[in-house]
């Protein structure tokens, strides 16, 4: 299982960095948090942060980034199992 969210988040990093500068970071968080729940995950949390925050955030993983690189979204699966 960890596998699987590994290799997910991996390819959500990339999907998502292309279309990162165009989008706001609400609609990106959105867009998001929309992939995930589509793939079978229930219990995580999405969050936007400036750059400077991001290590901060022990166990989160940066998927996404908006407002021209000046902020990052970050990902953690909160699954307890």
């Amino acid at each position: 299982m960890k596998k699987l969210i590994s290799l997910f988040t991996a390819a959500l990093l990339f999907s998502v960095s292309a279309q990162a500068e165009v989008k706001d970071c609400d609609e990106l968080e959105d867009e998001i948090h929309t992939k995930i729940s589509n793939n079978g995950v229930e219990n995580f949390d999405l969050m936007v942060v400036d750059n400077d925050e991001v290590d901060e955030h022990e166990g989160y993983k940066v998927v996404g980034s908006c407002e021209a690189g000046s902020q990052k979204i970050l990902y953690k699966n909160l699954y307890k199992g």
